[in-house]
């Protein structure tokens, strides 16, 4: 790429960020979201997780699953803010609520290993279930592993390998050592 096309690419990026700051200071959730993106990864402004943080809970606020989902990461992780684990969890669930499958996800592993909330096994299972049912690999394999293991499901090499088999399909890497070992014995 050209130093004239680099210029451009910036010029174009600053013009799409000021074009989203006017509609997130005016309240856009949308706009407020990607403002928070932008200043997390460092895109089109200086890398900053805090005012990322303050744009994510803009959005969130209002609902926005996304972002709720961002914000529970930033709590989990402490980018941006204090780690609190109980903090990330609360948005988590708000945007698993919404039937976001990451955090579906996220939530279940919460449950699944006590992480900011009383262990429950049977919950975490079923958050993955959630999740695994709308496509995302991660539950998929995860799912298997549980089935495989019998914990916090009934015990069943089939429903181990239907899971494994969903997640292979997306390149799971994971679940296509599992599926190649679990295809030998059944």
């Amino acid at each position: 790429m050209t130093k004239q096309a680099m210029g451009n690419d910036y010029k174009d990026e600053q013009e799409k960020i000021k074009g989203h700051r006017k509609a997130a200071e005016q309240g856009d959730a949308a706009a407020q979201f990607y403002l928070g993106l932008c200043y997390e990864d460092g895109k089109g402004v200086a890398k900053d997780e805090q005012e990322a943080v303050k744009w994510y809970r803009k959005a969130a606020e209002q609902g926005d699953a996304e972002a709720q989902l961002s914000l529970g990461t930033c709590y989990g992780t402490g980018t941006g803010v204090a780690q609190d684990m109980q903090e990330a969890i609360k948005w988590f669930r708000k945007a698993a609520e919404q039937g976001d499958a990451d955090a579906q996800h996220n939530l279940g592993v919460c449950y699944l290993h006590g992480r900011g909330i009383a262990k429950d096994i049977q919950e975490g299972v079923n958050w993955y279930r959630k999740a695994a049912e709308q496509g995302l690999a991660d539950a998929q394999y995860a799912l298997g592993v549980y089935y495989l293991n019998g914990v916090g499901a009934a015990l069943g090499m089939q429903e181990a390998a239907r899971w494994f088999r969903k997640a292979a399909k997306q390149g799971d890497a994971n679940a296509i050592k599992a599926l190649s070992v679990l295809d030998q014995t059944l």
